[in-house]
């Protein structure tokens, strides 16, 4: 069952991305995807999926151009996110709906903004990359 659980998941966050990534650049994109990632680890207690959606977001961290204390503060948005009471009716806490509305929060956006690598072309050492990128 918890194998079904995870997949499920998997492909929620494999959809979720896509409306991200219509609308701005891949760092935009990967950026929600990493949020989304490391919400899921830390909402789930199974260490195999908590291995996964670490590692998913370890390679997300390492292809983006967002400086560290970007995801710092992203961490810090998340553990409150995750500390809300979202109360299934049938007992226990819905932790994946947590993550999804967390993705709507205006403070993660925010932090984007902050930090948004595509802000300033000259911070990056490839005009290539930045085409990509941004």
């Amino acid at each position: 069952m918890l194998v079904v659980i995870f997949k499920l998941l998997l492909f929620l966050l494999f959809l979720s991305s896509f409306s991200y990534a219509a609308d701005g650049s891949l760092e935009e994109s990967n950026y929600f995807k990493y949020t989304l990632a490391i919400c899921f680890g830390l909402a789930f207690e199974d260490d195999v999926v908590r291995a996964d959606f670490n590692r998913a977001a370890n390679g997300i961290m390492e292809r983006s151009h967002m400086p560290l204390e970007a995801y710092e503060e992203l961490r810090d948005v998340i553990g409150v996110q995750l500390k809300k009471d979202y109360k299934s009716k049938h007992g226990g806490q819905i932790q994946s709906l947590k993550c999804f509305d967390l993705m709507r929060e205006d403070s993660v956006k925010t932090i984007f903004e902050k930090y948004n690598p595509c802000k300033n072309k000259s911070g990056w050492l490839e005009e290539s990359e930045y085409k990509e990128s941004c």
